[in-house]
């Protein structure tokens, strides 16, 4: 209780304390005076209440160090007071810390932290189990400090952290078992703390770790049992503390270790039993506690090292007990034009089926997959999405993209074209994996416009030969309709994508 509200108790206990003992003289009084006193009696009383009512309201707002804090209609509002750093408090028994909004809990079920607010400080919102909902930090956030968010298992939606954000103190999220979704950690990031994510078991897709982090605490996902996919441990990564990730059996793909991994700690992958095959860049194996694999069945699962490594690993206390080494090569995939391309796996043993994904940008589109390695064969070197089978050697893909004639319109008719039953064209195969090929009926010049169920037009295209292809790889399976336009004729067809 704060101290005016500890000056209003006085004064009402003050105040009745001096009028009833006049409860006698008011009973002699007439009924006309009695009825005046107790009137004054009540409207003073009411002013009292009104005031006490005055000073709960302005409590719920003031300033902290760098930040300002407000509740208003069940929010709490965190914003920038100058510097925009939120300072350290202290836990409160028996559930809370000397945060000033601490106090007022039960007033609000969300929370917005507004740009300006550069760092989170210790305890912040320790035990908030009243917040609820998905948590966006904002831009320019660098810092979350230790325990800031422990205990708020009341949060049901995702978790969106900011791309400034550099730390993430021990304990930030412990508990915060309510959030859902995949959690990807923003380039930034160097440092996860001991515990950070402790027990966040509601997380149910995947987990990406940034390239940048250099360290991941002491139990830091321990209990993280929803995530699933696979497991890659960035290139910068030096250390994983003890039980790090301690139960996350919803991994069900590959464990990737880097090659600067120099410190594994006690129980790192205990119980993460649903690993397909574990993946160590490192050229000599790290030494180990056996308990560093507890509970996962080594001797089922594949380990693959580098070319060279093999017979090191073998001797070694272990990794030794896996139930096979063999030796992996590096695939790099490279692009030339406009896109994207990713391969679902950056090593792999020969024999092995590598899936390969291209993705063309604005005004850009897929032409083909090369390559001059030795013994790589494509599936199909012409569709988007593609594969090969691994060889005993290291391995360079390049993805090719090429300018396309793309325009965007509102509408695609053709004024001078008569729609026809005649066909313009053969089309097949329909449906399709990926590539749609065209035979025209004769040579001449031909407009192709591809729009989806929405009526979004896709692409335009102009060709002069014989025959033309369209590639529907990048997207989604579904029907589309395909128009052919001589200028005289129009043609709709509709192709559907598997």
């Amino acid at each position: 209780m704060n101290c005016r509200a500890d000056r209003f108790c006085f004064f009402v206990f003050a105040f009745l304390k001096k009028w009833l003992p006049l409860r006698n003289v008011f009973m002699k009084k007439s009924k006309i005076v009695n009825y005046f006193i107790m009137k004054k009696f009540i409207l003073i009383f009411i002013s009292c209440l009104l005031c006490a009512a005055t000073i709960t309201t302005r409590a719920q707002n003031g300033t902290d160090g760098g930040i300002a804090w407000s509740i208003k209609d069940g929010t709490l509002t965190i914003s920038a007071n100058g510097s925009g750093v939120m300072p350290d408090y202290l836990y409160l028994y028996p559930n809370g810390s000397t945060a000033p909004w601490n106090d007022h809990r039960s007033a609000f079920t969300a929370l917005v932290i507004e740009p300006g607010v550069v760092r989170i400080g210790d305890l912040a919102f320790y035990h908030h189990y009243n917040l609820t909902g998905s948590l966006t930090l904002p831009d320019g956030l660098s810092i979350i400090s230790d325990c800031a968010f422990q205990y708020c298992f009341g949060f049901t939606g995702s978790l969106t952290l900011p791309e400034s954000l550099t730390s993430i103190g021990s304990g930030s999220f412990f508990d915060c078992r309510g959030f859902t979704g995949s959690l990807t950690f923003p380039e930034g990031l160097t440092r996860i703390g001991g515990q950070a994510f402790y027990d966040c078991s509601g997380f149910t897709g995947s987990l990406t770790l940034p390239e940048g982090l250099t360290s991941i605490g002491k139990e830091a996902f321990y209990g993280c049992r929803g995530f699933t996919g696979s497991l890659t441990l960035p290139e910068e990564l030096t250390s994983i503390g003890e039980g790090a990730f301690f139960g996350c059996n919803g991994f069900n793909g590959s464990l990737t270790l880097p090659e600067g991994l120099s410190s594994i700690g006690y129980g790192a992958f205990a119980y993460c039993d649903d690993f397909a095959e574990v993946i160590n860049y490192a050229a000599v194996p790290q030494v180990i506690d056996i308990n560093v694999f507890s509970g996962v069945p080594i001797e089922n699962i594949q380990l693959l090292v580098p070319a060279g490594s093999v017979a090191a690993y073998s001797i070694t206390p272990v990794w030794m007990n896996f139930k096979s080494i063999k030796a992996f090569n590096i695939i790099t995939v490279l692009v030339e034009g406009s896109g994207s391309a990713i391969a679902n796996k950056k090593a792999a043993a020969q024999g092995e089926t590598i899936t390969l994904t291209a993705t063309a940008y604005a005004d850009y589109q897929f032409k083909e997959w090369t390559s001059k390695s030795a013994g790589v064969t494509f599936i199909n070197a012409n569709s988007a999405s593609t594969g090969f089978v691994m060889p005993d050697n290291p391995v360079i893909i390049t993805a090719q993209f090429e300018p396309a004639t793309v325009t965007y319109a509102e509408t695609i008719s053709n004024a001078g074209a008569e729609t026809s039953d005649a066909p313009l064209a053969r089309v097949y195969p329909n449906p399709t994996e990926g590539m749609v090929t065209l035979e025209f009926e004769t040579p001449g010049v031909y407009n192709l416009t591809l729009i989806d169920i929405t009526g979004k037009i896709l692409l335009r295209r102009t060709v002069s030969d014989r025959t033309a292809m369209i590639d529907l790889s990048t997207y989604p399976s579904g029907a589309y309709l395909l128009t052919i336009d001589d200028g005289k004729r129009q043609n709709t067809i509709r192709v559907v994508k598997n």
